[in-house]
């Protein structure tokens, strides 16, 4: 064998087991959750237990009891909650750039979630209660951003600003602009 193939499938192996042994760490090196944390995320049927539930068996439970249906969606928490009605405007949710979520009231029908406010460290996205508005024909529908944290780290943003009018969807556009030092792709109908 060559030095370079030697070398190359040193690395490789390295890497895999590297690879392997950081995964393993992560998934049991967990923080413990919140109070209106959900525990679980569920990535197209696969469970991921994204924190530590309190108390000794810090698995996330799997019952009806501990869970809430918002938007069609099943959140599931460490313990019963009881999620009230957001007013409009309301902060409903925190998504953190790491998968985490907690959720602190649920919008009502009129209304939905929207992303409003990126926190000051950039990681976290607010999202509040809105009453949908319609968007113009062939009128901008959605804006993506894509930037940097103060420490190098790459964030991404989706915002649905309007809805389509029927039988329209909001289709993103190939381009994108730069648009106070962040990359933006926009969307129309």
């Amino acid at each position: 064998m060559l030095p370079l193939q030697s070398l190359l499938l040193g690395i490789a192996t390295l890497f895999t087991a590297f690879a392997t042994t950081h995964s393993y760490y992560l998934s049991n090196k967990r923080s413990p959750c919140k109070p209106m944390e959900t525990c679980q995320l569920d990535l197209q049927g696969i469970q991921l237990q994204v924190c530590d539930c309190p108390g000794e068996n810090t698995a996330c439970p799997r019952d009806d009891s501990t869970s809430a249906i918002i938007l069609g969606k099943r959140h599931q928490f460490c313990t019963p909650v009881e999620l009230n009605i957001c007013e409009e405007g309301d902060v409903a949710s925190e998504v953190f750039q790491n998968f985490r979520q907690e959720i602190f009231c649920v919008c009502p029908e009129h209304t939905r979630p929207r992303s409003a406010v990126r926190r000051h460290d950039q990681t976290t996205v607010q999202y509040t209660c809105e009453t949908p508005t319609a968007c113009p024909a062939e009128g901008l529908c959605a804006v993506r951003e894509h930037g940097q944290t103060a420490d190098g780290q790459l964030t991404s943003t989706f915002r649905t600003l309007c809805d389509c009018p029927e039988r329209a969807v909001c289709r993103m556009m190939e381009e994108s602009v730069i648009v106070k030092g962040r990359q933006e792709e926009h969307g129309y109908c």
